[in-house]
């Protein structure tokens, strides 16, 4: 047999950092990606998953910040 286990798993939306938090600093990465279209290194930065990192993207991650991972 096996060996049951709890793991705790965390995901923040707009954490492109994983601080464990969202702040200026998320966004400022977010808006420096602005204009690129999504790949596997930028994926986390396309917050609305459209494919492409836009405005929108930046603007959800300032409605976000002060958000956190307890």
């Amino acid at each position: 047999g096996g060996v049951n286990a709890s793991v705790a798993l965390g995901f923040l939306v707009a954490d492109v950092n994983n601080s464990r938090n969202v702040n200026a600093q998320d966004t400022s990465r977010i808006k420096a990606r602005s204009g690129q279209i999504t790949n596997a290194g930028n994926f986390m930065h396309d917050i609305k998953a459209s494919g492409r990192i836009t405005a929108v993207d930046v603007i959800v991650s300032k409605v976000l910040s002060g958000t956190a991972l307890p």
